[in-house]
C-alpha cells in the first residue's frame, strides 16, 4: 500500500514506493515445499486401523508449520512498504496495527553500502543509514536497508533495525 497523498506535506511528493526484495521469501518458500512434501510422503506411508486420525494429525501439524513460518512471513513481506519522498523515508508494516518510522532525509549523516556475491547476482545490497541521535546508551539507532536495483533504479528495500555505536 502506497502512502496516501493526504499523509504528505505541502510540496512533498513520492519518489518511489517499494517492498522487501523477494529473496526474503526464499526460506519460507523452502519450508512450505519441504513441509508439504514430507506431509504427502508420510500420508502415503500411513496404513492400518489408525489411518484417519494419523492423516488428520499429519496434515494439522503441516498446516500449523506452514501457517507459522511461511504464511506469516508472506503476510509480513506483503504488508511492509518503504516509501522514499523528496523529504523523508517512510516505513510502514502491519495489517491490523500499522507501525512505521519517518526518517527526515536531512537527518541522515552517513550512508554505507555492502554487496555480497549473491547480492550482486540478484542486484541487491545492504546500505546502513546513520542518524546522529543518541538514545542514552551511547548508541544511535540506525536502520539497516537492503536495497535492490534494476537498471540503476531502486526496486526494493528491506529494513532490519540494528544498533550502531557512535564513534567520536
Amino acid at each position: 500500500m502506497a502512502i496516501s497523498q493526504k499523509h504528505l506535506g505541502p510540496d512533498e511528493y513520492v519518489v518511489v514506493t517499494l517492498h522487501t526484495h523477494v529473496k526474503a521469501m526464499l526460506v519460507p518458500a523452502l519450508i512450505l515445499i519441504a513441509t508439504m512434501g514430507l506431509a504427502g510422503f508420510l500420508s502415503a506411508k500411513v496404513g492400518g486401523e489408525y489411518k484417519r486420525p494419523l492423516l488428520a494429525l499429519i496434515w494439522i501439524v503441516a498446516l500449523v508449520i506452514v501457517a507459522v513460518w511461511s504464511l506469516t512471513a508472506f503476510i509480513k513481506w506483503l504488508t511492509t512498504t518503504y516509501t522514499v519522498t523528496n523529504r523523508r523515508i517512510i516505513t510502514r508494516t502491519g495489517i491490523f496495527t500499522r507501525t512505521g518510522h519517518d526518517i527526515p532525509i536531512p537527518r541522515i549523516s552517513d550512508v554505507a553500502s555492502e554487496r555480497h556475491l549473491i547480492d550482486r547476482m540478484l542486484g541487491c545490497g545492504t546500505s546502513s543509514w546513520l542518524m546522529p541521535v543518541s538514545n542514552g546508551s551511547g548508541c544511535a539507532t540506525s536502520p539497516m536497508w537492503r536495497t535492490c536495483s534494476s537498471r540503476s533504479s531502486i526496486s526494493c528495500i528491506v529494513a532490519r533495525p540494528e544498533r550502531t555505536p557512535i564513534r567520536t
